[in-house]
């Protein structure tokens, strides 16, 4: 199992390289991925990085990723946790995705490898235990 933060399914979806996503791994994810990688798609497209069309199959392609993954709402308690110290300093969005992982590991899976390219992001999921794909 692998929870991606939002640039690991952005990238595999408009075809940049992807480090750390691997088709044949169960995902999950915070709901706060599709805020972002929306987010992202609706700017790319004001930009004219993404035509009309890219843009729908982006969004479809997204669809099918929420279909297949466990989508994690956002708790009282994952908000708790994002409130709290973590063993490296992270931003606030970055907080939530990596409480959603710890919650998600300690309760079912843990064996969770965490996924991003974000180097800062990277090293606070190291220091909280986890295996990390997407960053050396």
């Amino acid at each position: 199992m692998r929870y991606p933060d939002s640039c690991v399914p952005i990238d595999n979806i408009i075809g940049m390289p992807a480090p750390g996503w691997d088709a044949d791994d169960d995902w999950c994810f915070s709901a706060l991925v599709r805020v972002e990688v929306r987010r992202t798609f609706h700017g790319m497209r004001a930009e004219g990085v993404l035509t009309g069309l890219e843009y729908a199959d982006a969004i479809d392609a997204l669809l099918d990723l929420e279909r297949s993954a466990l989508v994690l709402l956002i708790t009282e308690e994952v908000l708790q946790r994002a409130s709290g110290p973590f063993a490296a300093p992270i931003r606030t969005l970055d907080a939530i995705h990596l409480a959603s992982a710890m919650i998600l590991r300690e309760r079912r899976h843990p064996d969770l490898v965490f996924a991003t390219h974000d180097r800062r992001l990277a090293s606070a999921a190291r220091a909280e235990g986890f295996s990390v794909a997407g960053v050396d």
